[in-house]
């Protein structure tokens, strides 16, 4: 594995995320937030999640709201790749603002890949964090621990290992 940048410049969160975090603990996001220069979650994400409304998104979490352009509801209006409407939306925005996407939904994550989109899972998000000393290494391991749990299947355990590992647990 080739060694990565200390940071993403910028990143866009998707739905599931956004979600995983919120239900983690709140607190994560702002840390995101003081990581990179720009943290971009989608209009249309934020109208997903029951959990958030953009007042919050932006005052409280530091989140920074983007509001899809006519160009980016035309090209998502394509459905490709087995995509839904709203991943769509991020791709775009994320290939529109050369953006990472923190996303650890498959579809979305190879759809990314073909469109030379820079993506990686919620975990990488989280060591990025410890990394660089905004989250205490334990914790990041707790939290990611509690990331696979609440992912479903999207996240598969021996993940936390290599997680664990990258970390020198």
């Amino acid at each position: 594995m080739s060694p990565r940048p200390r940071r993403w410049p910028g990143v866009l969160l998707d739905a599931n995320v956004l979600i995983d975090f919120l239900e983690l603990d709140p607190g994560l996001l702002p840390l995101l937030v003081a990581a990179h220069d720009i943290v971009v979650v989608p209009d249309v994400v934020v109208d997903e999640v029951e959990a958030l409304d953009e007042e919050r998104a932006r005052r409280v979490l530091g989140l920074t709201i983007e509001h899809a352009t006519a160009d980016d509801v035309r090209e998502a209006g394509g459905r490709r790749w087995g995509l839904s409407f709203v991943d769509l939306v991020c791709l775009s925005i994320a290939r529109r603002r050369a953006l990472a996407c923190v996303t650890n939904d498959v579809a979305l994550r190879r759809a990314c890949g073909k469109a030379g989109v820079e993506v990686a899972w919620g975990l990488e998000a989280l060591e990025r964090l410890a990394e660089g000393g905004l989250l205490p290494v334990e914790e990041a391991i707790r939290h990611a621990r509690q990331l696979v749990a609440l992912a479903g299947g999207r996240l598969r355990p021996e993940m936390v290992s290599e997680f664990e590992r990258r970390l020198g647990r």
